[in-house]
This record gives C-alpha cells, structure tokens and sequence, in this order.
C-alpha cells in the first residue's frame, strides 16, 4: 500500500482506509468519531465544511466524482514521486517538506512565534 503512505520523524503514517466513504468509517467505529468531532476547534470548522460541501456538491453532480479526482491525484503522485518525506521543525508541531530554503522557514517561525510563544524553535537548524 504506498498511497497514501507519509513519513512523520521516525514513523510510518498509513492511512489505507483513504477511499472508504467516511461515513461508513464512522458507522464501523461511532465512539472514535464522536470524539474526533468532539475535539475539532470550531474556527476551522467552517473552512473544513466547505471543502466537505463542495465534495457533496461533486458527487450530487457526478456519482463517485471526488473518490475519481482522489484516485487520480493518487496516481499522478505516485507517477511524479511527488509523496515527500516530512521531518519535524525542532521546537514546533510543524512538519517540513523538501520545499522552501532555510531562510523561508526560519521567518516564518518567527512570525508564527509571535501567536504561540510556547514554541521555542530551533530556527538555526539546517533543513
């Protein structure tokens, strides 16, 4: 199964459960959705139920059209080598693909840092 498959550090994230429809995944395990619910913070909500609207319009207009564009993207990916290794930002909960320079990503945990000041970046780290 290598779609989707992303490294996180140390560990292998697999997710091979990415084409079944999710509301059959929340039927099959109804107590871990209630909580993966429970705990969204509400401010994104409204952006992550945009996305999720205009998938329902996609499917309302073409059966099965965002499971075809999903399916897709999968492949074009794979074709591409396009799945990237993601390494931890020392200091933050951020991940860091092979895209940006140094210097990109040592502004721009600055200026996250200023919203969450718990973070004590590394900003000297060579990624």
């Amino acid at each position: 199964m290598p779609f989707p498959k992303r490294r996180t550090g140390s560990t292998d994230v697999l997710m091979p459960v990415w084409d079944v429809p999710k509301n059959m995944l929340d039927a099959c395990y109804p107590h871990y959705s209630e909580v993966n619910y429970s705990e969204r913070v509400d401010s994104s909500a409204v952006r992550r139920s945009s996305i999720y609207y205009m998938a329902h319009c996609l499917d309302a207009l073409v059966p099965q059209m965002s499971m075809s564009l999903m399916t897709g993207t999968a492949r074009l990916m794979d074709d591409l080598g396009g799945w990237q290794e993601l390494t931890p930002v020392m200091g933050t909960p951020l991940l860091h693909t092979k895209y940006g320079e140094a210097d990109e990503q040592k502004k721009l945990i600055e200026l996250l840092n200023r919203y969450f000041p718990r973070w004590q970046p590394v900003t000297d780290q060579a990624q």
